[in-house]
């Protein structure tokens, strides 16, 4: 499984986030010791950081 992620820095206090995890969308060998992988495949998210 493959997961690609990339930060862009706006301003000194500011900066975006965006990602994909499960790029490839394989499906992964589940067991109870599989944490933290999950079932639910490709996920997308962005996120935003502000400092203050």
């Amino acid at each position: 499984m493959h997961n690609l992620a990339a930060t862009l820095e706006v301003q000194k206090n500011f900066s975006l986030t965006a990602g994909v995890n499960n790029l490839t969308n394989k499906k992964p060998y589940l067991a109870s010791s599989a944490y933290p992988v999950s079932g639910i495949g490709r996920t997308l998210f962005i996120s935003a950081r502000a400092n203050f």
